[in-house]
């Protein structure tokens, strides 16, 4: 239940590096975002020509190729991420806030 309220508090609020280096160290756990090969993705950002239409990212760097008339190619995106790991995360998370519901009418006892 502890890892759950401190995964809250300081792993949630994913903008502060420095929070989720302290909250993995901690639990040892592994960092979704270490900018370590593992977590290295690139993509594509494309913006979207026809009206009513999101601009995109894609794993391909071709796709104004294949389209050209819906996407104009803009930047490529270097992301350091890994889902495998944020998953694991969450999912013990998900079991602490899941504990803490089934006892909570005992936690005073």
């Amino acid at each position: 239940m502890i890892f759950a309220f401190e995964w809250k508090l300081d792993y949630d609020n994913y903008r502060d590096k420095g929070q989720i280096d302290k909250f993995c160290k901690k639990w040892n756990m592994k960092n979704p975002y270490d900018k370590k090969v593992e977590n290295k993705s690139i993509h594509y950002e494309y913006k979207c020509l026809e009206p009513g239409l999101a601009s995109c990212m894609s794993d391909e760097m071709d796709i104004d190729e294949k389209e050209p008339e819906k996407y104009k190619y803009l930047r490529r995106v270097v992301r350091y991420y890994n889902s495998k790991y944020d998953r694991e995360i969450g999912e013990r998370a998900m079991k602490g806030f899941e504990l803490f519901g089934k006892y909570f009418s005992n936690l005073w006892d």
